[in-house]
């Protein structure tokens, strides 16, 4: 497995936990773009988008583009593997304990 591959696994994952953690498991882009950023996955906004894309033609995310700015929202299928109850192939299986 390549670096690209692991990066964006983790990627897919941080952000299914990222919406997991919050009440309505919601997060707009620039919210999602910031926390990659402190892990050290500073992308642009299309890179990042695509992201968002591939989760969502897996079934874990829903998006909605509201004036220009993207907001997902988890599904429980991405809520489930966020927490390690799913295994879906691209995304990072959790840590035990984490």
């Amino acid at each position: 497995m390549d670096l690209n591959t692991i990066e964006a696994a983790e990627r897919h994952l941080f952000i299914l936990r990222a919406l997991a953690d919050q009440n309505d498991y919601r997060a707009s882009e620039t919210v999602l773009q910031q926390g990659l950023a402190m892990i050290g996955q500073d992308l642009p906004q299309d890179e990042l988008r695509e992201s968002f894309v591939w989760l969502a033609q897996q079934g874990l995310v829903a998006h909605a583009d509201l004036a220009g700015l993207w907001v997902l929202t988890a599904t429980q299928m991405g809520v489930d593997t966020a927490a390690g109850r799913k295994r879906v192939e691209g995304v990072a299986r959790p840590k035990p304990g984490i």
